[in-house]
């Protein structure tokens, strides 16, 4: 098979060891991001130790003078139920791709026919969990739903053979795809993401491996994990079975190798990142 066999090839590759560590740790709305080099400072909120929450979040500790109409007036990330200026408005976040958040005062919802403001009309949910509940936002805000990654005990393959992706740091080597070919390339982030109630897809793939994924996270190939079935391919390897179970864990996982496609191998298929921009 194609990636399999490049990887085996790379396996021959000479791999130095970064100590450069963790420079900066972030945490956003229950997520863990660790950086190695350099911080994340997004305009959604995923920022160095201060995160301003979002272009929808204040951050400040006063709530400011808005409307009710005003997006995200006094949403604190130091308090997932900051006050907001308005009659029923809460601050209420989704995840904005990766462990990046969006926060804004609104309500929350099931369906658009809960959404009465003019101004935030669209139920913004994920439509991969039936029944789950959304927040009502203007109609080109952008969610990304469970886009949250992996359970902690999921193999990437290292130049050391497989690890546990929650066992992996900034810095140290993964294989991944860089402009078509497999290297080894170190772990630029890694972001761990605590989770409640939480849904997964189970991939049983050919050769009996299983992955526990989010509906949300990316395909290296474009799409998501949710929109995987029963003999699809993921890169090399078949999907025997896709089903979505509870998640048994406190916490998702991810990493970002410093490649171009920023992807990797997870039980010898290959993977996107939530944390690629």
């Amino acid at each position: 098979m194609r990636w399999l066999g490049m990887l085996v090839v790379g396996l021959s590759l000479a791999c130095g060891d970064d100590d450069g560590g963790t420079d900066d740790t972030s945490e956003d709305m229950g997520v863990v991001d660790s950086g190695a080099g350099e911080s994340d400072g997004g305009a959604a909120g995923d920022g160095g130790a201060t995160s301003d929450g979002g272009g929808a979040t204040d951050g400040g500790g006063e709530p400011d003078a808005a409307t009710a109409g005003d997006m995200g007036p006094a949403c604190s990330e130091t308090s997932p139920s900051g006050f907001c200026a308005g009659g029923g408005l809460s601050c209420e976040c989704c995840p904005a791709g990766g462990p990046r958040s969006n926060c804004l005062c609104t309500t929350t919802c099931t369906t658009d026919e809960d959404c009465t403001d003019p101004a935030r009309p669209r139920c913004n949910r994920d439509e991969l969990n039936p029944g789950s509940t959304g927040i009502c936002t203007p109609t080109d805000f952008v969610c990304a739903w469970g886009a949250i990654c992996a359970s902690p005990d999921t193999p990437i393959a290292t130049p050391d053979g497989d690890r546990a992706i929650a066992a992996l740091s900034p810095g140290d080597w993964v294989y991944s795809v860089d402009d078509g070919a497999v290297v080894a390339v170190p772990i630029l982030r890694v972001a761990q993401t605590e989770v409640t109630d939480h849904v997964v897809v189970r991939l049983r793939l050919d050769g009996g491996d299983e992955l526990f994924l989010s509906p949300g996270h990316p395909l290296a190939e474009g799409g998501f994990v949710g929109e995987l079935r029963a003999g699809d391919a993921l890169g090399e390897r078949e999907v025997l079975e896709a089903a979505l179970v509870p998640y048994e864990h406190p916490s998702t996982h991810d990493i970002l190798p410093a490649s171009s496609s920023g992807a990797y191998f997870a039980a010898g298929a290959l993977m996107g990142s939530s944390l690629l921009e």
